[in-house]
């Protein structure tokens, strides 16, 4: 990291927190998001709490979500765990993602991934576009994220089901995938043209900051 862009972290945390409460500036807008005690919020067939698998490690009061499931001769796709989150606004673009585990005996040809469908409705049942899928996940044995930051809310766009996917080929038995640390966010950067005068002062007030250490840095550095 350069030295200019670790004198203007403090900078941008500041701008942050005082246009955050209003933009949602990187807040997770997932209810129960690291499965602390449950999976409460989250929906799925086979879906049950595991206190003993953390995406963090060996953290006393937390686990994650645990489904189990069965693949078949084809190339077979489903939403093993999945949450309807409200509030979204078409034409906002958000960061997405979560983290999966296989254990090593999972099927070879199985593979997880972390998934977004925008809708338009409170019960996430209408789909307003194309579905948003993270990175495919097939190593086993590790925990392993499924992020992107680069889905726009199709016109329309009120809610979006948040999933974790599973998808199997060839496997005869059940086999088991986690997830965990699952979040869904508005991206901080497109927030800003929607400042209103406060807003828009912070955001003078972060920029001068910057230009000042500009300065001091290249007077040093001179």
């Amino acid at each position: 990291m350069s030295r200019r862009f670790r004198a203007s972290v403090p900078l941008l945390a500041a701008f942050c927190a005082v246009v955050g409460p209003r933009f949602a500036c990187g807040q997770n807008l997932v209810s129960n998001p690291h499965f602390d005690t449950s999976t409460a919020g989250w929906s799925g067939t086979f879906l049950t709490f595991d206190s003993t698998n953390d995406a963090n490690g060996a953290a006393p009061s937390s686990g994650s979500a645990k489904s189990v499931t069965i693949g078949g001769v084809v190339l077979t796709c489903a939403n093993q765990v999945s949450q309807c989150v409200t509030g979204l606004v078409a034409g906002q673009t958000y960061s997405l993602g979560g983290k999966t585990f296989m254990p090593v005996q999972t099927p070879f040809s199985a593979s997880s991934r972390v998934t977004l469908d925008f809708t338009s409705d409170p019960a996430c049942a209408v789909s307003t576009g194309p579905i948003v899928y993270g990175p495919t996940v097939t190593a086993q044995g590790s925990w392993l994220s499924s992020d992107t930051a680069a889905a726009v809310a199709p016109p329309g766009t009120t809610s979006a089901l948040l999933s974790g996917e599973a998808c199997v080929s060839t496997a005869l038995n059940p086999f088991q995938i986690n997830y965990d640390d699952m979040f869904l966010s508005l991206a901080p950067a497109l927030a800003v043209p929607a400042l209103d005068g406060l807003g828009l002062l912070a955001l003078a007030s972060v920029l001068a900051g910057a230009a000042v250490l500009a300065l001091r840095l290249r007077s040093r550095s001179g």
